[in-house]
């Protein structure tokens, strides 16, 4: 399992794709696996080796499946390998229809063919990088085709081009099963984002000394030390070494309109949520938040139950839909 030092290493110098052809970045929410991503994708179009991403997202039903996953790529590659675009506008113009043919049609024409006549024509079109992040958060069905024939099509057929795919999701099982499996198991680096207190210790100190700029009052007011080393402590060891609960105890704590409310007020909010529910922090930090929101007006409350209930059960609407 990587140090978090292995992790800085990683993202300064991606791998070579002579060593690896899939590299899996698995963890829970909030473990950093869109930050990783983003800082390769930074780095590898820094160097001229990306060839595209696709970020899966359930919440948006452009990107909750396969649907515009092929078509996405094709224009990204398009754009990062000239050589491909001819053979693609060649393609959609002589079918008009391919965008609503199989997704393994549109992935012969409008990616593997490109990519290897490009390579044909000029060798340096290889060893690229494609970056796949949160693939958990596409449909089973797409998962499903994307692991089973997608992905592995893309390698055996563009094996010359020694393409590395990136790829980030939970470790759910049918996901955690595919890399672990034939034919992708020898092909695939597993790399667990394991949760780092030192990383979140130093990123909650870098917050906490920002608000205490835009805030000098706080100091003052509590003797010096804003926050006190106990509820520094407290908000800290509620987040498990992972960011996602930090990040937004700080949205609120920090928000662009305080609406009347200072920093050490909103802390205090927090602290609070976490005793009165301490073996569950972060359902206790967005209930927290929502109750801070949510006006005292009876009809502008009934508004907002509406809209979070819309929120916990838009995400699963499909699981119950025939």
């Amino acid at each position: 399992m990587p140090s978090t030092h292995k992790k800085e290493k990683l993202i300064e110098k991606p791998f070579d794709s002579k060593e690896s052809t899939i590299i899996w970045f698995y963890g829970p929410a909030g473990a950093g696996k869109t930050a990783i991503m983003r800082s390769l994708a930074t780095a590898l179009k820094a160097e001229g080796r990306h060839l595209g991403s696709f970020h899966f997202w359930r919440s948006d039903s452009t990107r909750d499946s396969l649907r515009a996953f092929i078509a996405t790529l094709a224009y990204q590659i398009a754009r990062n390998i000239k050589l491909t675009a001819w053979y693609i506008d060649k393609v959609l113009e002589e079918d008009d229809l391919l965008l609503d043919k199989s997704n393994s049609t549109q992935l012969q024409k409008l990616i593997i063919l490109p990519l290897f006549a490009a390579h044909k024509e000029d060798a340096t079109t290889g060893h690229a990088q494609v970056l796949i992040d949160g693939l958990d958060e596409c449909d089973e069905e797409g998962q499903r085709e994307f692991l089973e024939t997608l992905l592995p099509t893309l390698l055996n057929q563009l094996s010359d081009l020694r393409l590395t795919f990136y790829i980030s999701s939970r470790p759910d099982a049918f996901i955690h099963n595919q890399f672990h499996t034939q034919p992708l198991r020898d092909l695939c680096t597993k790399i667990f984002l394991e949760p780092s207190r030192e990383d979140t210790d130093a990123f909650l100190k870098s917050e906490f000394r920002k608000i205490n700029e835009s805030f000098p009052n706080l100091k003052d007011k509590y003797g010096g030390q804003w926050p006190s080393d106990v509820e520094y402590l407290a908000l800290l060891d509620k987040s498990s070494g992972y960011f996602i609960l930090l990040k937004t105890a700080l949205r609120h704590i920090n928000p662009p309109a305080l609406r009347g409310r200072a920093p050490d007020q909103r802390l205090q909010d927090i602290l609070q949520a976490f005793a009165a529910d301490p073996l569950r922090p972060l359902e206790a930090l967005y209930l927290c938040i929502l109750r801070q929101h949510l006006s005292q007006n009876l009809a502008q409350a009934d508004e907002w139950k509406t809209i979070i209930i819309g929120l916990i059960c838009i995400p699963h609407y499909r699981e119950f839909a025939y």
